[in-house]
């Protein structure tokens, strides 16, 4: 039987809806899967800006806990080796802080400022399409090729700022600003089906490798009255990489049911890219941007359907 899962990966929403499309009318040629996935999401990212990678003057750390939701179909065929999918995802950012530290030295010496706000709210969006060949198929396994486009997006409001250091500085009591970060790019890799007999489990395992990715991000600061707002700055970088591990146990609870329990943990990273930024005198200015990343851990339940 071939076992599949929904991934909480991501691609751009309007190329998403042609593989659901072909999917949900795919029943006489072939079987569709679809899946309802849900759980928590642990979610990481820094940004550093500064004129070399050995003097960055600025860095900011977002953590952030979310409620992630996706919604998958997958389409295959006992006759034929390939397969596709469609995968659309929404999540609710429920909790998080965030610290924004300036230095004045090289090597993050020399603390100038260091200041702490809360997270509270905004979304997260997971959309991808993908698709594979399966190249091993034994009586218990099944390992598959698989390559796709992915898109990923998430948005931070954040509020209620303290300046931590100097003590006594800036009156942070009324920030109410945002920044979001966007990821997407091409993604390939293996996914690895089993059972694990005699238990009525199956074990299922995917890796795949982000070689090219592009990062944007953007970002209102409504305290600095120096500043444009919509956008205050904004960040580009096309020097991405990453990767992304899923795994998942599946208990059948009849010919059509399943449910499923897993982890999914993405990677992605870039640097040597470039930060903008606009004034309210209409001037711009520009620095590097250093390094990003971000680190996601989601830890998720599901129910599946075979139509």
């Amino acid at each position: 039987m071939l076992d599949v899962i929904c991934k909480p990966t991501n691609g751009r929403l309007g190329l998403l809806l042609i593989p659901f499309l072909l999917c949900l009318s795919a029943p006489v040629y072939g079987a569709v899967t679809t899946t309802v996935t849900s759980g928590i999401a642990l979610d990481r990212l820094e940004w550093t800006i500064g004129p070399s990678s050995s003097f960055p003057i600025s860095e900011l750390v977002f953590e952030a806990t979310i409620w992630q939701t996706t919604f998958n179909a997958h389409w295959a065929h006992d006759t034929s080796r390939w397969f596709f999918e469609g995968t659309a995802g929404f999540g609710s950012v429920l909790s998080g802080s965030v610290v924004d530290s300036d230095f004045s030295l090289p090597q993050m010496n020399g603390l100038s400022s260091r200041s702490e706000s809360e997270i509270n709210g905004h979304n997260s969006l997971l959309f991808s399409l993908q698709g594979g060949y399966r190249i091993w198929t034994t009586e218990r396994w099944v390992v598959s090729l698989i390559s796709g486009f992915t898109w990923s997006q998430v948005r931070y409001q954040i509020e209620n700022g303290d300046q931590i250091f100097p003590s006594g500085g800036t009156d942070l009591s009324s920030l109410n600003s945002e920044y979001r970060a966007r990821w997407y790019g091409p993604t390939i890799g293996f996914r690895w089906n089993t059972d694990l007999r005699p238990l009525p489990l199956f074990f299922f395992l995917e890796g795949r490798f982000w070689p090219v990715i592009q990062y944007s991000g953007k970002g209102s600061w409504n305290l600095r009255s120096d500043f444009e707002q919509n956008p205050s700055f904004t960040h580009k970088d096309d020097n991405g990489y990453g990767g992304d591990v899923t795994a998942t146990l599946r208990y059948p609870i009849s010919n059509h049911w399943i449910v499923e329990g897993g982890w999914t943990g993405r990677f992605l990273r870039t640097s040597n890219g470039t930060d903008r930024t606009f004034f309210s005198n209409g001037s711009e200015g520009t620095i590097p941007l250093l390094d990003v990343s971000q680190d996601t851990h989601w830890f998720r339940l599901g129910l599946r359907y075979l139509w």
